[in-house]
């Protein structure tokens, strides 16, 4: 899942900067439900122990619940590489494997920005700039969707084990896809989401509106887990589902009263948002 722009809210008296709460452009339509966003809140993570949040967002698109969580550090030194680890343990504990967003006022340390590379942790760092006077701007909005998701089942070992045990009972799987877990035959677990992300990825430059019906073949076998007594986890073919993209454009022109305050860079991806005062966020490529 790629978010390709941001709106915030900008707070001038904020105690620690520059804004309160984050949500993705355009995600109250097209399919976007259940949008949730939230700032300083705490919790509470599958360990038992509730994480107290900067910033909180949550969605569900096609019954596929995607979180974020973004720490703030308004720090006067560099955030170390134990600082991200820490936030990675967070994350970790979190359900539904949320993406991680962590902001810095003075930068990050080396070893921090390559473990934040590696364990997919998205840095950002804040510039004060009031040299842009007079901004033209073209915004490019991109948003994937996803339909009629569904896994496709080893029918023959199903009923092969079924054989085995001696039962006819209905199988019975209640993870929405944001929650479930495979295993292979090593005992690896990884999140079914990862998978769905990988069979997205080549299409995520396809031509606006254009529908693809997406099959996922495994190429090993991946077992899911489930809460049945009698199958406790389940050999899976692979899944499949409907994927399309939407794409928007906007123009605005910006005057000097409507100038960058400060400027939010992505130090992996090379892209920046800046922030005004007065009319709030622009993107900038």
């Amino acid at each position: 899942m790629q978010v390709h722009s941001l709106q915030a809210t900008y707070y001038k008296n904020h105690p620690k900067f520059l804004f309160a709460k984050i949500v993705p452009l355009g995600y109250q339509n097209d399919g976007y439900r259940k949008i949730e966003v939230q700032h300083d809140v705490q919790v509470l993570g599958k360990t038992g122990v509730e994480h107290q949040v900067d910033i909180y967002w949550e969605f569900e698109l096609a019954g596929v619940l995607y979180k974020t969580i973004i720490e703030v550090k308004d720090w006067r030194t560099k955030v170390k590489k134990e600082q991200i680890m820490g936030f990675k343990e967070k994350l970790n504990d979190i359900a539904a494997f949320p993406c991680g967003i962590l902001v810095s006022k003075s930068g990050f340390q080396s070893g921090a920005v390559e473990y934040a590379r590696v364990h997919g942790i998205k840095l950002v760092t804040i510039d004060e700039t009031n040299k842009m006077n007079h901004l033209h701007l073209n915004f490019h909005y991109k948003f994937p969707h996803i339909e009629k998701l569904s896994i496709i089942l080893d029918k023959e070992w199903l009923t092969s084990e079924r054989e085995r045990k001696g039962t006819s009972a209905e199988l019975k799987i209640s993870h929405r896809a944001s929650d479930a877990i495979l295993c292979d035959n090593d005992q690896n677990e990884k999140p079914f989401l990862d998978f769905i992300r990988q069979a997205q990825k080549s299409h995520l430059d396809d031509k606006p509106g254009v529908k693809s019906h997406i099959i996922y073949k495994f190429g090993k076998p991946w077992y899911i887990l489930t809460e049945d007594e009698d199958f406790p986890k389940v050999l899976l073919k692979g899944f499949e589902f409907d994927f399309f993209i939407t794409e928007s454009q906007e123009y605005k022109e910006f005057h000097p009263d409507g100038a960058v305050d400060y400027l939010l860079r992505d130090l992996l991806e090379g892209t920046q948002i800046g922030f005004n005062s007065v009319h709030g966020v622009v993107s900038i490529e």
